[in-house]
């Protein structure tokens, strides 16, 4: 890149995480968060085709983790391959498209979210509010009105819902509840401590 280049990609790097405003201050001036979005800023200057970060929302306000998420999913956007390390499953199930699930250094699942949920769970789960249950349905009752049940695929709910009406029951919500990333993470840690267990029994 051209000196010229640099800078008016800087200027606009700068400006983009809100630092702009105290460029010309010495780094030993700058918090904590000021200093991971200038380690941004830079990683980005070049316009990588690669881009590895870690834990880049680390130390910094709600307001700037947002400008710096929007960020790092607009350069998605633009074709560069962002790998995105942290030990946050929410935020990365926020931000990410496809993930690695590791695990003492180790890579033990990867996929995108609909692939991994597959893995750890072949049911759907769905919750209901109703003010009654057919007697011969199998669910659990987790609140007032309020059940959960396992099916095979969303393709049974229909059915449910049909049943419980013909019961004389009066729904009022139906949702499939969906695994998030965390609950897939354990959920195939556990499985994996189980049949390591199985196999030293």
């Amino acid at each position: 890149m051209s000196r010229s280049e640099c800078t008016d990609r800087a200027k606009l790097l700068l400006q983009r995480l809100e630092l702009a405003d105290v460029m010309d201050r010495k780094l030993a001036t700058y918090s904590t968060g000021m200093r991971q979005r200038l380690s941004l800023a830079r990683a980005l200057l070049h316009r990588p085709q690669i881009l590895f970060l870690d834990e880049p929302t680390s130390g910094l306000d709600p307001e700037s983790a947002q400008n710096v998420n929007a960020l790092i999913q607009e350069q998605a956007a633009e074709g560069i391959t962002v790998f995105l390390c942290t030990h946050q499953l929410r935020y990365a199930q926020e931000i990410c498209t496809t993930y690695g699930l590791m695990n003492k250094g180790r890579l033990f699942a990867t996929g995108d979210i609909t692939e991994l949920r597959s893995m750890a769970c072949q049911n759907t789960k769905v919750r209901i509010k109703a003010s009654r249950m057919p007697k011969d349905m199998r669910y659990q009752k987790i609140g007032d009105h309020i059940y959960e049940m396992d099916v095979a695929s969303e393709h049974d709910i229909p059915l449910i819902v049909k049943r419980i009406v013909e019961a004389g029951g009066d729904l009022y919500h139906v949702s499939e509840q969906q695994m998030s990333l965390e609950e897939i993470y354990f959920s195939l840690i556990d499985r994996e401590h189980a049949e390591t267990e199985r196999e030293n029994t």
